[in-house]
């Protein structure tokens, strides 16, 4: 069964990528803001996939199953800012982090907390899953959080936008 997953692995995940841009797209209506969010998410992704590699932690069928979860999660994070950031216009970055920012930490940690309880467990399956819903969550929020409204206020400093 692995093998089978691993085999079609990147063939889903391609396709889920150009579905999950394709509905955001369709949400904001404008390629760069679609950009953005996707941005936010290969970020964090890239930053779990590193912290992955780097702590021996394997993809396995326990918890390769928490991947829609924190993708999910890394897109309603950075949706909800840059939606915000809209509503409030350039500027208001301070304003968007201190309100819709506290509620995107206060949904990822949450989330968190249901699957810390994993973490504690003996079954290395289990283990691994929170393991790396934790590291994924924690990333997501910290892109969203951090490097999305980095980028947001770059672009406001740039003559002309």
């Amino acid at each position: 069964v692995l093998q089978v997953v691993e085999a079609d692995s990147e063939l889903a995940m391609m396709i889920t990528f150009l579905v999950v841009f394709l509905v955001v797209l369709l949400d904001f209506r404008k390629f760069s803001e679609a950009i953005l969010v996707m941005a936010s998410l290969t970020a964090a992704l890239l930053w779990v996939a590193g912290i992955m590699h780097a702590g021996g932690l394997r993809f396995d069928l326990y918890n390769i199953v928490v991947f829609p979860t924190i993708a999910g999660m890394g897109i309603v994070n950075a949706v909800h800012i840059l939606h915000r950031y809209r509503e409030e216009g350039r500027r208001s970055l301070s304003l968007v982090l201190g309100t819709t920012g506290k509620a995107v930490a206060a949904t990822t940690l949450t989330t968190m907390a249901g699957f810390s309880g994993l973490v504690l467990v003996r079954h290395p399956g289990l283990n691994s899953m929170g393991l790396l819903a934790l590291i994924g969550l924690a990333w997501c929020f910290i892109s969203a959080g951090a490097l999305l409204p980095a980028i947001l206020q770059a672009r406001e400093r740039k003559p002309g936008s």
